[in-house]
Order: C-alpha cells, then structure tokens, then sequence
C-alpha cells in the first residue's frame, strides 16, 4: 500500500485527541516510545482485529515494525509518516472505508490528536466497532511513554 498523497484530511467525521504524562523528552523520542510500547493485551486485540478484516481487504500491516526514526514516507508500524518537524509529527492511513491522521505534539506530555474520514458505511461501521478500543489503546500507550525506551 502506498503513502497517502495528502496531509489533511477534506473532511473530519470523528476527532479525539489524548494526552500523556509529563515528559523531558523531544518530540521524536516520545513518538518512537508510543510506537513501540504496547502491553500485551494490544497486541492480542489488534491480532483479532487482523484476523476479523482480512477477509474485507483492509490494511493488516503489523505494528511491531518501527523503525529507528522517523522519517516522511516510511512506516512506522501500521502507520505512514507523513510529515516530520521539531514540533509536529503526522501519521496516517488511507484505505477503501476510511482515512485517518494521527498529529503527535508535544506540551508538557505527547499529545496524540486522531482524524478520520469515513468513505462508506463499512468505515462507519468498522469505527462504530472498534471506537472504545482506540480510545483505551491510545490512553493505555500514552501511559507507556513514561517508561518505555526510544530503542
């Protein structure tokens, strides 16, 4: 699959945007802990979450595939890096039922800001579904980023 084309999104259907605890870290660093830490249970519900879409064609890219650092139009995990600055990291995704950017800055924790667009009713739906889980694997990854390591 390739990158998306576009940096924002034409239109926002769903936004939410979470933050982390405080952290003296730059804003690169924390992107990379959030990338990699995952407690177990994430990784066994994306596992089902793959399983359960495959069938319908939808991205299955594994989320332990981070690289080193970030760079624009690389992967990190599931995610495309689309934008990289001192003070703004943008990730996303475009695929047949949805589109979305994750925007990663910092305060005085990593802030994590999600759009998506939903192209059809299997984007609604698939969202409708999967909604609780993001929030609490978003909140659950945030809290990681105080302990985990860059690499």
């Amino acid at each position: 699959m390739a990158p998306p084309q576009a940096r924002d999104l034409t239109r926002v259907d769903f936004r939410d945007q979470h933050e982390g605890p405080a952290a003296d870290a730059p804003l690169e660093e924390l992107v990379l802990r959030l990338f990699r830490y995952r407690p177990r249970w994430v990784d066994i519900a994306m596992g089902v979450r793959h399983f359960l879409v495959r069938p319908f064609g939808l991205d299955t890219t594994s989320a332990s595939d981070v690289p080193p650092s970030l760079d624009e139009g690389t992967r990190a995990g599931p995610f495309w890096i689309l934008s990289v600055n001192p003070d703004e990291i943008v990730a996303g995704l475009d695929d047949r039922h949805l589109d979305f950017r994750v925007y990663l800055t910092k305060k005085q924790g990593l802030v994590v800001r999600t759009d998506v667009l939903f192209h059809n009713a299997l984007g609604r739906i698939y969202f409708a579904l999967i909604r609780l889980g993001h929030v609490w694997v978003v909140r659950s990854m945030l809290r990681g980023t105080a302990h985990a390591r860059a690499a």
